[in-house]
Parts: structure tokens; C-alpha cells; sequence
């Protein structure tokens, strides 16, 4: 499953795509993305290349003058309960993501926070 998600997330853009967006005249670009991306999946703890892919991108944008907004899409406990913001949660109470500071810390073990 690893080995998959790398491939994907390595050929998420090219070169050939920076340069196609660049042509196109845009100016900015947003980036979704989700706490996958970053967490290894089985401990919730921070890849230790959590973010070079992010900072690649940027750094392709940058060279050709375009702005990168970040976009969280989905976060440990679901934002909305839906399942493109992180996790799908029938009931939107049982949405735990801005309200259980326990399981968030649980899940979230960056440095000694």
C-alpha cells in the first residue's frame, strides 16, 4: 500500500505539469492534501520525509512565479464527517477533530506535544 501511495504521490505533478500551468497564465495554485500524506499509517507518527513532496512542489511553483495555497482537505477526526475530509463519520456530533483534544494528541505524535 506504501509502495502505491509513493508512486502516486510522486507522479502527483511532473514537470511537464508545472510547465502546462505556468502556460496557462495562473497565478496560484492550491494543494490539497491530508494528514495520509504526512503520518505513517499504522503509529499516526510524522513521516520522516513528512513534507519533502509538499516542499518540492512549492519549490517547482515558486521557480515559475505561482503561488501555492496549502490546503488540509482531511485531518485526524474528520473536519465534517464526510469521507473526503479524513474520516466518514455518520453522526456530525461523533466529529472529533476540534473537539477531543485526547485522541487528537493520541493521534498526533509530533515531538513531545
Amino acid at each position: 500500500m506504501n509502495d502505491l501511495l509513493d508512486y502516486y504521490e510522486n507522479n502527483y505533478f511532473t514537470s511537464i505539469d508545472f510547465d502546462n500551468i505556468q502556460e496557462m497564465g495562473m497565478s496560484v495554485i492550491r494543494i490539497p492534501f491530508t494528514y495520509m500524506n504526512l503520518l505513517n499509517y499504522n503509529s499516526f507518527e510524522l513521516k520522516s520525509n513528512a513534507f519533502d513532496k509538499l516542499d518540492y512542489i512549492i519549490s517547482e511553483f515558486n521557480k515559475r512565479s505561482i503561488y501555492v495555497i496549502l490546503d488540509l482537505h482531511g485531518a485526524v477526526g474528520s473536519q465534517n464527517g464526510q469521507d473526503h475530509s479524513g474520516e466518514l463519520i455518520d453522526d456530525i456530533k461523533d466529529v472529533t477533530f476540534y473537539s477531543n483534544y485526547e485522541l487528537n494528541k493520541k493521534h498526533l505524535k509530533f515531538g513531545n506535544k
